[in-house]
């Protein structure tokens, strides 16, 4: 049932050690079940099973981000806000600075549904400092690309992630 499928994906979570191979396996499987409560236990489980530095984590994640249920989005949002602090993640696998992480983040603001794109940004804030180079590159990107609501995820993007005065990105964001 699916009662079952959460709990162990939550049990999972909380017994198996970090990095567990197998355990990773049949909770990222979990990610395509139907049902959105079992990815969100799927997601809660991952966080605290993957190893430091498993880059897995940020596709699993941003999967999350895109997926169709809000809950599901929301819950990758929490799953990203815990992992970007080393200290809370059971894990220990930050995501804080993580270029990967970025990158993959950044990619999201191209996406057509405008829910992927606003929890993209969410993301990008939590994972990326102001005045991050990575997050600036890519966001600066965005400013030129074809459609008009991917220009303006950019703009948003920049407005808490340049930093004052930035000449590039007050230039970046005149022009649009």
């Amino acid at each position: 049932s699916d009662d079952a499928r959460c709990a162990a994906a939550r049990a999972l979570g909380e017994v198996a050690p970090p990095g567990d191979e197998r355990t990773l396996c049949i909770v990222a499987a979990r990610l395509l079940h139907p049902e959105p409560r079992v990815r969100v236990a799927a997601l809660e489980a991952l966080r605290r099973v993957a190893a430091p530095g498993d880059a897995r984590l940020v596709r699993w994640i941003c999967m999350g981000l895109e997926d169709e249920s809000a809950e599901v989005r929301v819950s990758a949002l929490d799953t990203l806000r815990i992992a970007s602090h080393s200290s809370l993640s059971a894990s220990g696998a930050s995501l804080a600075g993580c270029e990967k992480a970025i990158l993959s983040i950044c990619g999201r603001l191209e996406h057509s549904n405008n829910d992927v794109r606003q929890a993209a940004l969410r993301a990008l804030g939590m994972v990326a400092q102001r005045g991050n180079p990575v997050a600036l590159g890519a966001i600066h990107d965005l400013l030129g690309h074809g459609y008009y609501y991917v220009r303006r995820s950019a703009v948003e993007a920049l407005g808490f992630l340049a930093p004052r005065n930035d000449a590039r990105c007050l230039s970046a964001v005149m022009e649009c």
